[in-house]
């Protein structure tokens, strides 16, 4: 479970970690079943936060400062004003008129037991938070394509389960076998995979921030996002 990776990220940002071996594993977490020759990495301050609370938190900080903030409404068109320096955004929303704005930001989107990422197997997961019984397994792999996202999210398939059953057998200790919830996750990526935070050319004040979503969330948290934002530009 070493990722090269993520154990120079955190020797860059000064963060300190224990390498454990799988005897050492299987004493401060039994659950889990490493083989002989895996190592992990182990912070122990780390966490997960929630983060549609996050972001609500921070969308009310941003109304109390000014902000105006139109959810889940596709952004037809960006008009500059070389008048007034002012920014048109035109909405498809027939609640919505066209409105003018200083500054855009278009964001198109979706304790026994640690927080834990298997980064060679591509899965991860959370323990139990109180609200879905059982511990989270999830798989960072991707699907198909979605371009409709009105529609209906596709369930989990029972080749999908039964994958995650055989990584739970191999990888956690008296692990029941009975999945008590289960949902697909819509990602937002860019063509190539990396998060876009910048302006528009020729548009210094209107920005687009893309790729993120909740998968966004847990690589670059958005508090982070916004304060790029707002110290940079």
């Amino acid at each position: 479970m070493l990722c090269a990776a993520t154990e120079r990220s955190l020797i860059d940002a000064q963060s300190p970690y224990n390498q454990l071996n799988a005897e050492e594993i299987k004493l401060k977490y039994p659950a889990f079943k490493l083989q002989p020759d895996e190592v992990a990495l182990y912070q122990q301050d780390s966490g997960f936060l929630r983060a549609t609370r996050c972001v609500q938190a921070n969308i009310r900080l941003a109304k109390a400062h000014g902000a105006i903030v139109h959810e889940r409404t596709p952004v037809i068109e960006i008009i500059p004003s070389s008048e007034n320096g002012k920014i048109l955004v035109r909405c498809s929303s027939d609640d919505i008129i066209d409105e003018e704005f200083d500054r855009v930001i278009v964001t198109a989107a979706d304790g026994t037991f640690p927080v834990w990422i298997d980064s060679d197997a591509n899965y991860y997961g959370f323990p139990s938070d109180g609200q879905i019984d059982g511990i989270k397994l999830a798989s960072d792999n991707l699907g198909e394509t979605i371009t409709d996202l009105d529609a209906h999210r596709p369930p989990v398939d029972d080749v999908h389960i039964d994958q995650m059953r055989q990584y739970a057998e191999k990888r956690f200790l008296n692990l029941g076998k009975n999945v008590t919830h289960s949902q697909t996750c819509i990602y937002t990526n860019t063509p190539n995979a990396d998060f876009i935070i910048d302006h528009v050319p020729d548009q210094p004040n209107v920005f687009l921030v893309s790729g993120c979503s909740g998968h966004g969330f847990k690589s670059f948290i958005e508090p982070v996002d916004a304060n790029l934002l707002y110290k940079r530009y």
